[in-house]
């Protein structure tokens, strides 16, 4: 199988959509026959690239982060690119990755309704959305933190290459828990009110200088 890999984050090479798809594609690639064209819609001309390549694909995998409740922007745009296919026979099989940093899948639910719904308006075929919630910190994190999710991603690309789609039951499984509750959400309580939860993007919004506008409201 020839995959089409569609990297939508910002970040780019950089991104932790990419270090998940990086074992992802070990695993696809460890069936013979099996290979890769990665494009990264951040990089100049990236965009284009993509909606050329994937007029010509035979299957296309898309991953991104979820940014306010949705997508980038850069994934608005190539998804609006592909409008002139609508329609039109022949376009490929899409799979998707969608990855955030809060640690609920539920955040992802409204998303991945909405790209079977693309897929159904593109006529293409839907092979399956890979759900995963608490990945923000994942390139911070040493290797014992992250050696099941990796091992995860691996598995998930041997079983997509040798059989062309996601199982349901392995994905259900994969993007782990739907919402706290119970004793689980009284701890998630304590460590918002406690600040721990803020700490990386307090730390970013410093490293930026923009730590003392956090509270500005433009809109």
């Amino acid at each position: 199988m020839r995959l089409t890999i569609i990297n939508g984050s910002p970040r780019g090479i950089k991104s932790n959509s990419m270090l998940l798809l990086d074992r992802f594609v070990e695993g696809f690639t460890s069936t013979p026959g099996n290979t890769t064209e990665v494009h990264h819609l951040a990089l100049k001309g990236g965009q284009e690239a993509a909606t050329l390549a994937y007029s010509g694909a035979e299957a296309v995998l898309l991953a991104f982060p979820l940014y306010s409740d949705a997508m980038p922007s850069i994934v608005k745009a190539f998804i609006e690119s592909l409008e002139p296919l609508q329609g039109k026979g022949g376009n490929p099989p899409m799979a998707f990755l969608i990855q955030c940093g809060f640690p609920e899948a539920f955040h992802l639910r409204t998303l991945e309704r909405y790209l079977v719904r693309l897929t159904q308006r593109l006529g293409s075929r839907h092979l399956g959305t890979m759900l995963r919630g608490g990945v923000e910190g994942i390139r911070f994190m040493p290797p014992r933190m992250t050696r099941k999710l990796y091992a995860q991603m691996r598995q998930f690309g041997v079983e997509f290459g040798s059989t062309g789609a996601f199982d349901a039951k392995q994905l259900r499984k994969f993007s782990g828990r739907e919402r706290f509750r119970g004793l689980g959400q009284v701890v998630l309580r304590l460590v918002i009110a406690g600040g721990i939860a803020n700490s990386f993007w307090n730390n970013q919004l410093k490293r930026h200088g923009a730590y003392d506008k956090r509270y500005d409201a433009p809109y």
